[in-house]
């Protein structure tokens, strides 16, 4: 048994003697998991062991057999800090769990690393190059919204229920209830759904995913970097077209910078704490409504517990999800060449390219017929053997750069006269 205690709180987590998970696959049942409990539940002083034999039978294909007015909540903690783990975990339990007798708040930490929205250009949102020489993962997650910095001063927090049950403000104002009884913080729900300290510094961005079941999702910022969370998240977009969602921008705040005795742990105690003490019609059922949920839990989230996760994780992993998945865009810049007469600029060399899924589709070189002059032509035929090459390759920044190498003769003071195989050859080892 492992407990958090916290100033005003104090919770029991309840985990598996030997295996911190509580899935187990139903031997009979397809497609269904039996909950497991063991350790002791604590309420005050008193302490009583809990059966080590299967409590709860769900499915995600039916209900349970008799339906209760007010269904019973747990709060998952997981154990792990791979974003492609958790958002796996995430999706796992929204496709198998049935959440109408029993409902779940899953909160998890990462190491650091940017996540898109499903619908969002990861190059239009992040500084990639910045991202890749921090060797910092980009994960797109299934739920739309805007982009967001994770690491391990930032905590999220998943609300899942069923379709019927969602509502976004009442979440958010259970977080909003626990800075305030926990640490006398006044924070707020913005008209846009986000929370927000002293009227308008956001420590919460949100987004959800809605099927049959459904889930809301929102980080709450606690100890984050806020200074590389700031040089991930302002990358330069200068000639990018694209029609993808854009994150709505907003000025941000810790919470230890407005309280310093919050910390992750003390956070995440005092909301999972608000949650079970919360109906689901948003009131509150103080200590009386606690002693009849089902506590908190830590999670494992292996495959061996959540069979099919290893599977999801790949997934989510695949540049075919991360950089293939992005709507289409176009990227175009344009270069001065030659000096005229009159010492101006004599023409502007454009170039161009449209993505598709992540693919270079379609990229041209324009430069109006009389000003080809301008250009020697070895530079010429270099830039137009690297536009042949690039077709079909996936985007990526540094194809810019390559670019500007070859037009202005950069790293080589004598020619660059590159070859097609070459050229190709560069490609591959960017």
């Amino acid at each position: 048994m492992q407990s958090v205690l916290s100033k005003g709180v104090g919770v029991i987590l309840r985990t598996a003697s030997k295996h911190p998970h509580f899935f187990a696959p139903a031997a009979t049942t397809t497609n269904s998991f039996i909950l497991w409990e063991t350790g002791f539940a604590s309420h005050g002083a008193s302490k009583q062991p809990l059966s080590s034999s299967p409590l709860r039978f769900y499915s995600a294909k039916a209900g349970l057999a008799t339906a209760k007015d007010e269904p019973e909540k747990s709060v998952f903690i997981s154990q792990s800090a791979d974003i492609h783990t958790n958002l796996a975990l995430e999706d796992w339990l929204y496709k198998n769990f049935n959440f109408e007798n029993h409902q779940v708040l899953l909160l998890w930490r990462n190491d650091p690393c940017v996540v898109i929205g499903r619908h969002q250009n990861p190059w239009a949102e992040v500084d990639v190059n910045l991202a890749e020489e921090s060797k910092l993962t980009i994960a797109r997650r299934n739920s739309g919204g805007g982009c967001v910095y994770h690491d391990r001063g930032n905590l999220n927090c998943t609300f899942f229920t069923p379709r019927a049950g969602y509502d976004r403000k009442k979440n958010l104002e259970i977080i909003c209830r626990a800075l305030d009884r926990q640490f006398g913080l006044q924070a707020e729900v913005s008209p846009r759904e986000d929370v927000t300290l002293h009227g308008y510094k956001q420590i919460s961005g949100t987004a959800a995913k809605l099927g049959k079941n459904a889930y809301h999702h929102c980080t709450v910022l606690v100890d984050a970097d806020l200074k590389k969370l700031s040089a991930l998240l302002n990358p330069n977009t200068d000639g990018l077209e694209s029609k993808a969602t854009k994150s709505v921008k907003a000025p941000v705040k810790n919470l230890k910078a407005a309280n310093d005795e919050v910390t992750v742990e003390n956070a995440l105690a005092s909301i999972g704490y608000e949650y079970l003490r919360t109906y689901s019609d948003g009131n509150d059922g103080g200590e009386e409504l606690i002693q009849k949920q089902r506590g908190f839990q830590m999670v494992n989230p292996t495959n061996e517990w959540f069979p099919g996760l290893d599977k999801i994780r790949s997934e989510f992993k695949s540049w075919d999800w991360n950089y293939g998945k992005t709507p289409e865009f176009s990227f175009q810049r344009s270069y001065p060449v030659g000096l005229g007469r009159d010492g101006n600029i004599a023409a502007n060399i454009s170039f161009r390219l449209n993505v598709v899924k992540g693919l270079i589709q379609l990229a041209t070189l324009e430069l109006p017929s009389e000003k080809q002059s301008l250009l020697d032509p070895n530079t010429f035929a270099d830039l137009s053997a690297f536009i042949n090459a690039i077709k079909d390759r996936p985007f990526h920044m540094g194809i810019l750069a390559t670019f500007e190498g070859l037009l202005f003769k950069r790293n080589n003071p004598v020619s660059l006269n590159v070859t097609h195989q070459r050229i190709r050859e560069s490609l591959l080892n960017a």
